[in-house]
């Protein structure tokens, strides 16, 4: 049984070890390739097979310049990790779609995976070689899987790795796996290094690490800290370049930038810049383009489209062009052999014919004189070759069709169209030379940006058809089975399936949606609950750029959750919707997330809200003043007060004082964290411990007998102190701190008006700005100027045009009493998130009144010259705008073309007339917001509700209706 487990690995492999006593391993240019080099060599190793030298092999040119095998009687020459077979390898591992230039004698493991190692490690030795977490982590790198796994451009593209303080691994080991992956392609062309990497290395990702460390550090390479301030300056570049750009849903790129500073290039730059962008088509001058999903999101083949389909599409589009272009030998063999030297293996005849086969024009037979001829020449290096020899060369070819196809491929994530740099070059070396008159583009240059276009082109047409047709088929068919599985709730899944739409642009989040409805009990499916399940979508949806698993972990602990299983299921898979059990978790942690807390963060921010009153070796005793410090402190136990949801502690702290006191060494069990509550009235004092029960008399007095006398001596002292009384701001400080929140947003607020879009921005002594963008005109409304409770609004430019004295002041109302909006407002806190939080509040408050009584104003609407109605919805949820024209065949068109044929008319009758059956609440957040958007009216019948066309219709048929 043994023997038939190790032959079913390398065909015949126990005849090529009695065959070959050594061996020479070639290996791609990258961590697979070095990782599954490592594992070949243990391999053959266990064969008595000794490897006695390793060989970077790479694509294109540098494919030929590789270096010859030492010997050819007792050393095997090994392939793994690469496409493109040659004749000299005896044995040859690869994991990709395709290969070519394979002889039939040659034993082969193909094998389609995530990464060549990981058949070799796994599927190929009877023993596992790399550890399963280190082929995880090589397989998700060379697969670039990251999307899975919740992992950032920022992970992929760090340079730098801290150990813990004791030199131990960090419990997140994918970093080592991207760092080691990093640093490998940053050195990759260093002079023997990654030969030196195989062969020091043993099969383990923190030995390669170390190795590269090792050697990195022998040789003075760039350090990871100057690579990173390289990269840096890389990414600023690109930023900055006309070359990189965003059309619609797809990066556009042509070059690599400024790639020659040490570490500065990454492949991933583009989605960093660009993280919403789905696609990247980039086209490099070497003649390749290329495309490929956008591997941090979700949903990798991006709405059904295949990357390797369309390439196929456009090459078809220019196959008359390159079927009647013959690229001949001379050209194929002198770009092939750019580099060659006295050692390297050369681009032979084998190489030609296993490459393009019966594609190869006008090939002489090999047994005839002229056959033999051609082939010896082939195998002469180029720079060898004579003027005669290469004159033969140049009356054979191959067609640039076959070229390129040969030398294209790929899958839906990811394609090449290469080969392009064959097409009309020059037959001998070239001497400088300019095309189009100007020193305009190379013919090869051109056909590569055209092939880009061309690329660009099919791939947004795929996108149009398929965010209609193929998606409103799948949209339709998961809301039928919903319904069919559950159909007494047809109106809610209806009612959800719009808001799924609403977030996302599709229903994907449907299923969890429904489900978390469904698993309320009936007394709880409430209109609340319904808001909750929405709004905790919505706020996942919009953090979901942001999630991943260090920002997870950084955020949560196993100890916020039941059971251990939930944590696990959440940090496994962060960025699905279904690991979260349920709306009020998703929403928490979401919430989180976007206000961009670390758990360092917290842990600091908690710590700051409690007063240390006493702490030696055994006991740590603290008064807890905000929320945060309270849930801090209090973690691990089941008190209310440190609950993460329902919690209490705002109730418990305004009527009396908290105090927690912990036993350090926790030899008092269950009592080892004890809340002890004190009432400014006296009447609710209690102890209880970490389970939450209060402890009676006996107790309470047992535990005084243990606690040095100092601790309820200083908790007798402090309640003694009165109550802090409710401080507040005054108003020009207040102001102040207002201000400063403004000028420190990250995007400017934009308010809508009927005078048009306004922008808000802080402007030195100016203060508070709004500037028009359709016209310019500049308001100053400053609020609470010099400390008054009213806001003043002047512009120059305003009586300038009007030719007279103009000035608005807002005062109460539509402010709020001046009383109310300081004890709602003004209250000085220790937590600068709550402020900051009544902060956003207050200018909330300042852009509902500036859009409804002061933008909206006819002096001001008369000189921007802009007169759009705009209009607000009642339900804050809302997403909907209405712009018009609406699209042909959706509900609004329906609905708006029905109440103008017939007036008076009630919802179910309009259900009526499109055939479908009415159930009240359907779509109720549509007919809300076209009510509230002015297009209909609504108005009570009798006993029923009819809808006519509304006061805005018109003005939203010219295009001037605004949602504000």
């Amino acid at each position: 049984m043994e023997n038939i487990l190790i032959e079913s690995g390398i065909r015949d492999i126990n005849q090529l070890a009695d065959r070959y006593p050594k061996a020479e391993i070639y290996f791609h240019q990258d961590l697979d390739g070095v990782v599954s080099a490592i594992a070949m060599r243990e391999y053959l190793e266990k064969y008595g097979i000794d490897v006695i030298d390793t060989h970077v092999i790479q694509y294109g040119d540098k494919e030929f310049s590789v270096q010859k095998p030492k010997a050819s009687g007792d050393v095997m020459p090994v392939l793994v990790d690469f496409a493109h077979g040659k004749p000299i390898f005896t044995i040859h591992t690869d994991h990709h779609d395709t290969q070519i230039g394979v002889e039939d004698d040659t034993s082969t493991q193909f094998r389609g995976a995530r990464s060549n190692v990981e058949t070799i490690s796994q599927i190929v030795s009877p023993q596992d070689i790399f550890p399963t977490d280190d082929i995880m982590m090589i397989s998700t790198v060379d697969s670039a899987d990251y999307a899975r796994h919740g992992l950032t451009p920022d992970d992929v593209m760090n340079y730098i790795y801290k150990f813990e303080e004791d030199g131990s691994l960090p419990q997140n080991k994918w970093l080592l796996g991207l760092l080691t992956n990093k640093l490998l392609l940053a050195y990759k062309n260093k002079p023997d290094f990654l030969e030196e990497l195989v062969s020091s290395s043993s099969p383990s990702l923190l030995n390669i690490f170390q190795n590269i460390n090792r050697i990195s550090g022998e040789r003075s390479f760039a350090t990871p800290e100057q690579m990173k301030v390289n990269q840096q300056r890389y990414i600023k570049s690109q930023e900055d370049s006309d070359k990189i750009y965003l059309d619609g849903e797809i990066i556009v790129q042509y070059g690599g930038g400024q790639l020659y500073k040490p570490g500065s290039y990454d492949r991933y730059t583009p989605f960093k810049l660009y993280p919403q962008a789905d696609f990247l088509v980039i086209a490099w001058p070497l003649g390749l383009v290329q495309a490929s999903c956008n591997p941090f999101k979700e949903e990798r083949a991006l709405k059904g489209i295949n990357l390797g389909e369309i390439a196929q599409e456009v090459l078809l589009e220019f196959k008359e062009e390159l079927e009647n272009y013959v690229v001949p030998f001379s050209v194929l063999k002198r770009l092939s052999e750019v580099n060659v030297n006295d050692e390297s293996i050369g681009f032979k005849s084998t190489d030609l014919e296993a490459l393009y086969g019966d594609k190869i024009i006008n090939m002489p037979s090999p047994q005839s004189g002229f056959g033999k001829m051609v082939r010896s020449i082939l195998n002469i290096q180029w720079p060898k070759l004579s003027e005669k020899q290469k004159a033969i060369l140049d009356k054979l070819g191959v067609s640039a069709w076959d070229v390129v196809t040969a030398n294209s491929g790929g899958h839906k994530c990811i394609t090449n169209i290469s080969g392009l740099s064959f097409y009309k070059r020059g037959k001998r070396n070239p001497q400088r030379r300019t095309y189009g008159g100007n020193g305009g583009d190379t013919p090869y240059i051109d056909l590569v940006k055209r092939i880009q276009s061309a690329f660009v082109t099919k791939l947004k047409e795929k996108i149009n058809s398929g965010s209609s047709l193929q998606e409103v088929y799948l949209v339709e068919a998961m809301v039928d089975d919903l319904i069919q599985k559950y159909p007494t709730e047809e109106n809610i899944i209806q009612t959800l399936n719009d808001e799924a739409q609403n977030i996302a642009g599709s229903n994907k989040y449907l299923p969890w949606m429904v489900k978390q409805w469904m698993e309320a009990s009936p007394d709880d499916r409430s209109e609340d609950a319904l808001e909750e399940i929405i709004n905790a979508t919505s706020s996942f949806h919009q953090a979901l750029p942001r999630i991943n698993r260090e920002t997870i972990t950084g955020l949560i602990g196993v100890n916020d959750f039941p059971s251990v299983s939930t944590y696990t299921r959440i940090v496994g898979s962060p960025k699905d919707i279904h690991a979260y059990p349920n709306a009020e978790v998703l929403r928490d942690i979401s919430m989180q997330i976007l206000s961009d807390l670390s758990r360092g963060d917290k842990e600091k921010f908690a710590k700051s809200g409690a007063e240390k009153l006493y702490e030696d070796d055994r006991w740590l005793l603290v008064k807890p003043k905000t929320k945060e410090a309270s849930c801090y402190y209090g973690a691990g136990t089941q008190w209310c007060t440190s609950a993460t949801k329902g919690n209490a502690f705002g109730q418990y702290n305004k009527n009396g004082n908290l105090y927690y006191l912990i036993d350090k060494s926790r030899k008092l069990g269950p009592y080892y964290k004890l809340a002890i509550y004190r009432s400014y009235a006296g009447n609710t004092d209690s102890i209880h411990d970490e389970r939450d029960r209060r402890l009676d008399a006996n107790q309470e007095e047992l535990l005084t007998n243990i606690l040095p006398p100092q601790i309820i001596a200083l908790i007798d002292e402090d309640m003694t102190l009165p109550p802090p009384p409710t401080q507040y701001y005054e108003l020009p400080e207040f102001t102040k701190k207002l201000t400063e929140y403004v000028d420190n947003l990250t995007r400017p607020r934009k308010f809508g008006s009927d005078s048009g879009t306004w922008t808000l921005r802080i402007e030195g002594e100016y203060g508070w700005i709004l500037e028009s963008k359709e016209s310019g005109i500049i308001l100053q409304a400053n609020p609470f100027f010099e400390g008054q409770y009213y806001i003043p609004v002047d512009s120059w430019q305003i009586e300038e045009k009007i030719n007279k004295s103009w000035h608005m002041e807002v005062g109460y109302p539509p402010l709020p009493p001046y009383e109310d909006f300081r004890k709602r407002y003004m209250e000085m806190e220790d937590n600068e998130d709550i402020v900051n939080r009544k902060l956003g509040w207050v200018l909330n408050l300042y852009q509902k009144i500036m859009q409804h009584h002061v933008l909206n104003d006819e002096t001001i609407q008369k000189v921007v010259g802009i007169d759009f109605t705009t209009w607000s919805a009642n339900r804050w949820a809302n997403t909907m705008t209405f712009r018009y024209p609406p699209k042909e065949g959706s509900l609004t068109q329906r609905f708006v073309d029905f109440v103008k044929k017939n007036p008076g008319k009630t919802r179910k009758e309009f259900y009526d007339s499109i055939g479908r059956e009415y159930r009240p609440g359907h779509n109720s957040g549509f007919f809300a917001a076209i009510k509230d958007s002015g297009i209909v009216d609504l108005t009570r019948q009798g006993r029923q509700f009819v809808y006519t066309i509304g006061p805005n219709h018109q003005a939203w048929t010219e295009g001037k209706l605004r949602l504000i």
